[in-house]
């Protein structure tokens, strides 16, 4: 009897080792899904006036200098945007990004389109994030309240001398404090009266592939503008 005993307290024990295993597993994977987020959200601002509704069809500009990050960026959005019932347009394929392609001319071209929100994205340097929201309170620079004035901002500084482009180059993964964290602001932007809708400030990390950083930036940005009623999905 004792040793059937001591043999069915030895099988309890076994059990219960197994599911303290499974538990630290499970919690170790939890982890590991939460490691690979590679994006942030570190402010939001919101117009509390803007009655539009959820967005239908969106322009979506990637203000990259490197072509090939802007249109992955691009097509990202209008992938995911596409899951969600919402048409986006990604800009490539309307105009070039360049020095000679200024805010008027893209005016123009989407004049008589249907477009009814704008979504812009532009990498920040650390010192214009720490401009930005003084005190950990984000809110927008003025000149991007309308996208004709940010878009031609943004612009001119990605144009301008000395701007190395992002995103396009991963550092090692196994050298994480070698890693870089790339401040995006993304705004949303409605096309009728050029005013700010929402604007998202967020950082992304280095060490994935840029298409798993875009991927990520992209999925975040999007649950933000959901959050916020944007999206109807």
């Amino acid at each position: 009897m004792l040793r059937g005993f001591n043999h069915g307290k030895n099988e309890a024990g076994k059990i219960l080792m197994i599911k303290k295993t499974t538990f630290v597993a499970l919690l170790l994977i939890l982890a590991f899904v939460a490691a690979c987020s590679t994006t942030a959200v570190t402010g939001t601002w919101r117009d509390d006036n803007y009655a539009g509704g959820p967005v239908k069809k969106v322009l979506v500009v990637g203000m990259f200098n490197n072509d090939v990050v802007r249109r992955t960026s691009e097509d990202e959005f209008v992938a995911r945007l596409r899951e969600k019932g919402v048409e986006g347009v990604a800009s490539y394929r309307i105009f070039p990004l360049n020095p000679g392609t200024p805010a008027e001319e893209i005016g123009a071209k989407i004049k008589n389109s249907d477009f009814e929100s704008m979504l812009i994205s532009r990498v920040v340097d650390k010192k214009q994030v720490q401009e930005i929201y003084p005190g950990g309170v984000y809110s927008p620079y003025g000149y991007s309240r309308r996208w004709d004035n940010y878009y031609d901002s943004c612009l001119e500084y990605i144009y301008s001398p000395g701007y190395r482009s992002p995103i396009i180059v991963m550092d090692n993964p196994d050298h994480a404090a070698k890693r870089q964290i790339y401040m995006i602001e993304t705004n949303l932007y409605s096309v009728r009266d050029q005013a700010l809708v929402l604007s998202i400030l967020s950082d992304s990390y280095s060490g994935l592939s840029y298409e798993a950083l875009v991927k990520d930036f992209v999925k975040t940005v999007l649950g933000k503008l959901s959050e916020n009623k944007l999206l109807a999905n």
